[in-house]
Parts: structure tokens; sequence; C-alpha cells
């Protein structure tokens, strides 16, 4: 067995005392680093004074004193304090090797002998038989020596056997030598299986016994064995499903695309599939993608009967209430309740704006007024572009009385794409809110007019009824088409 002693090191501590085993000479022992801790350990030297090494060797004490006046950096503290020479933390193996070639003491005739040195003598015979089957390299040439001894080399010293490469065959293994715990794991290859004889089989068997070559049948397929995992993607065509055999819930959710569909035309954003009597029943077709028509009423308690949401917005138009009517001036104001703030959808090619209001005299005379329809950016532009071509005057005609009053609508239709053009209203895009409103004024003082009122009704001149009876309602609508 091997005679040594290790310690744990520290990077601080330097005396180490021997307290496994004795020996004879401080040439007996190797001694090694190992600052790893593991097996990569370095040997180091004894400093004689002839010979500059790393430790000295008290054998009366049997402490190994590792000192600072020729430090091997990699493998003890190099730090110019106290520890200066301590070997770093990691591990220190002390190793003894007994060396006989040169007897440690020598007899002669009618010399006095001493028990000490009768005890070195023969604790020199026991610690090499001690030592004998770990010996390794040493100074003192105690090693086996190397070479080919037949099927066995001996090498590094005596310290190393190989079994050469086949020089165990199957004469020297006994019968049934080779149990299963003995074949490492995927060791048997397929080479070293008997041949199939019989094409077009398996191994296996259809009841207990030795493994067979069998047929595989259908008797030996378990029950639900053959599973969608088990098929082939793509071996499973149409010719193998039965007629109406793909239920709706047999499709899986988001599978039918446009691909899957036959649809006679290539469609584009913003279109619908229509029916027609082309090929497939399916066509593209262009339309409305979305739209809501609002009157500008407060809503029902508790309700929003009032509010449109379509796509991803929510509308709601500005109100008026019940008998406050507006009066134009000759100054251009806001339109009341023609604002709407609106983000068009995707794929929109055109978004129609469509106002419908009543006028009303206001005196004793006829009515000429005019309005403008402004588009700006945002819920609250800071700035609006006029659409010019949209300007409109309208006369109603009087009477010896006051006005009775009429419908007026304003619709117009801005096309997205393009290079922008403010005085038709087209715009380069429209995914983000822009807002649509409309100004008016009178053409005059002596032609005033008002907003949202019909003077007569059911044969009576109400003109300003608190009550609100012929307030009207303006009505404002949206259309997205694509």
């Amino acid at each position: 067995m091997a005679i040594e002693q290790t310690f744990n090191s520290n990077g601080v501590l330097k005396e180490f005392t021997i307290t496994n085993f004795d020996f004879l000479r401080s040439t007996d022992l190797n001694i090694y680093i190992d600052p790893t801790g593991g097996t990569a350990k370095t040997q180091v030297t004894e400093n004689t004074g002839s010979v500059a090494g790393q430790y000295t060797v008290d054998k009366a004490s049997k402490k190994i004193t590792f000192i600072s006046s020729n430090i091997n950096g990699t493998l003890q503290t190099n730090d110019g304090s106290s520890n200066a020479g301590a070997p770093l933390a990691g591990v220190v193996t002390v190793e003894r090797i007994t060396g006989i070639n040169n007897p440690i003491n020598t007899f002669q005739a009618g010399s006095a002998i001493t028990a000490e040195q009768l005890n070195d003598s023969l604790n020199q015979l026991r610690f090499n038989i001690e030592e004998f089957g770990t010996v390794t390299a040493s100074t003192t040439g105690e090693a086996l020596t190397d070479g080919d001894k037949g099927d066995i080399v001996v090498g590094s010293d005596g310290s190393s056997f190989t079994v050469d490469t086949g020089a165990v065959n199957a004469d020297k293994l006994a019968t049934n030598a080779v149990e299963t715990a003995k074949i490492k794991d995927d060791n048997v290859t397929y080479p070293k299986l008997q041949d199939i004889v019989t094409a077009n089989r398996v191994l296996g068997r259809a009841s207990a016994g030795e493994v067979q070559e069998v047929q595989v049948n259908r008797q030996m397929i378990a029950d639900h064995a053959v599973n969608v995992e088990h098929y082939e993607p793509g071996s499973v065509d149409y010719y193998a499903l039965k007629d109406t055999a793909v239920h709706q819930n047999k499709i899986h959710d988001e599978s039918v695309n446009e691909a899957k569909m036959e649809i006679s035309n290539a469609g584009t954003n913003g279109q619908y599939l229509q029916k027609s009597s082309n090929t497939g029943g399916l066509t593209w077709a262009s339309g409305v993608i979305e739209q809501f028509t609002l009157v500008c009423m407060p809503p029902t308690a508790g309700t929003t009967d009032n509010t449109a949401t379509v796509g991803s917005g929510t509308y709601t138009p500005e109100l008026i209430t019940n008998g406050a009517s507006q009066l134009m001036t000759t100054v251009f104001t806001d339109l009341q309740c023609s604002r709407m703030t609106y983000t068009a959808p995707a794929g929109a090619k055109f978004v129609v704006y469509q106002f419908d209001y009543m006028t009303a005299s206001a005196d004793d005379m006829s009515i000429i007024f005019h309005t403008k329809l402004f588009l700006g950016d945002g819920a609250s532009p800071s700035s609006w572009g006029e659409v010019t071509k949209a300007r409109y005057t309208s006369y109603v005609g009087g009477h010896s009385g006051a006005g009775g009053g009429i419908g007026h609508r304003c619709i117009w239709s801005f096309p997205i794409g393009g290079t922008p053009n403010e005085s038709t209203g087209r715009v380069a895009s429209w995914d983000t809110p822009k807002t649509i409103k409309m100004q008016v004024r009178e053409w005059a003082s002596n032609f005033e007019g008002k907003l949202h009122e019909t003077q007569f009704f059911d044969g009576n001149n109400p003109d300003g009824d608190p009550s609100g009876i012929n307030t009207h309602y303006p009505v404002i609508s949206i259309t997205a088409l694509g």
C-alpha cells in the first residue's frame, strides 16, 4: 500500500509534522504541493545546503518546514510577508520511498553494533517491503525495471503494468464468464446480432418465449397505438378519407385561411368577400369597411345609445340642449355638433363625412349663409386645413313673416393615399386620429339665421319656444370605404 500522509495547506502554515509513519533518511521522502486540491501534484526539493530547495526536514521531530529562500511562485506564497514560502492553499503530500541499494549501516568485524543501528538496518528492509507494489520513480533506483514481460509491459519505473492489446482472448475467458452486468451499455451493436434469415421480418414474439423473427400483423398492434405521432407527415391523402369525414369540429380554429378558399380573384387590403356566380362562388369586392351614424342628442339615462363602437374606436357626438339653437353671425364660427374625431381602419381608401342639420330665419327676412369644411390632425388640432372645394352657400326665401326652415346636408369624401391636397381633403395616410368640422356665417346681419330649429310645425309658429319642441337634432355619419 502507499506509505504517505497528506496535509491541508492554507497559504499561511509552513510546518507539517509526520505522524502516520517513520522514516530513516530525509532522502527517503518525496514531498508534493498541489494548489488545486486534486491530483495535479508537483514535487518540491529539499534544501540541503548544497542543493537549494523549498523545505528542510528535522528527522528527530519528523517536522517538515517550508522556507522562503528559494520560493516556487506557482506553489508557494511569495508576498514578502512572514507567510512567504508557505504552500498555497490546497494539499501537501509526503510520500516515503525507502532506498535499499545502499545499506544504511555497514558492519565490520570486531566493531561495536548498537541497537539503533540494528533497528535502522532492519527497518530499511521492512519499510521497503511495506512500499513494494506502490513503488514509484525515485532517485535511488529501487523501482522495478521497465520492459516487456510477455503479455504485460512494466513502465514508469515499475509503477505501471499494462496488459498487451489482444492478450486477453477467448481462450483466457471461462465459459459463461461474460455476464450481462459486464457488458457496457450500447456496446452490443447491430453487426453483433444474428442475421435475420427471412426478409421483411422483425425480432419479437407473438407469445412469451425466446426472441424470434416475426411479421407484424394487426394482432401485434396495441389498441390506440397508431396515433398522430406515428403517421409520416403527408402520408394520409384525401383518398384515405371517407366522404364527409371532415366535420366542422375536426377543423382547427383559424386553420381555414385565404389560400384554402376558392376565390375568383386576388384581393387587396380593405376588400371583403362577396357572394358571386364566379368560380367558387366568392369574389373580393370593395365597399364599406365600417360605418356609423349618430344623432347629436343626450343619451337615455343609464345608457350609451348615442355612442358607436366600430373597429378599435369608440365615437360620441357633440350634444345640443333642447331649445338652445345656434344663432349665426357675420363671422365664421364652428357649426355646433359638426365636429368628429376619427381614425380610419386599415385598408380604407376613402372616409365619407356626412352632416345633416336644420336652419331657420331669425328675423323677418330671408336668410343667406355660408359654410366651410375643415380637416385637422389629432383630437384638438393646433391648425386646420380648409377643404376649399367644399364651400357651400344657401339661400332660404322669406315672406312677410319670419322664415320657416329647411334641412341641409354636407357630404364629402376624403381620399386616402397619394399626394396630399388640402383643397380637396386628400391625405397621404389616416392611421392616426383626424378631426373634421364645419364653420358657418350669415351673409349679412339683415339675413340673420339660426341652426338646429324648425320654426313652423303643426300649423303653429312657436318661435323661440323654451320647451324646445321645435329643436332639431343634427345627425352625423362616418363611412370608411375600401
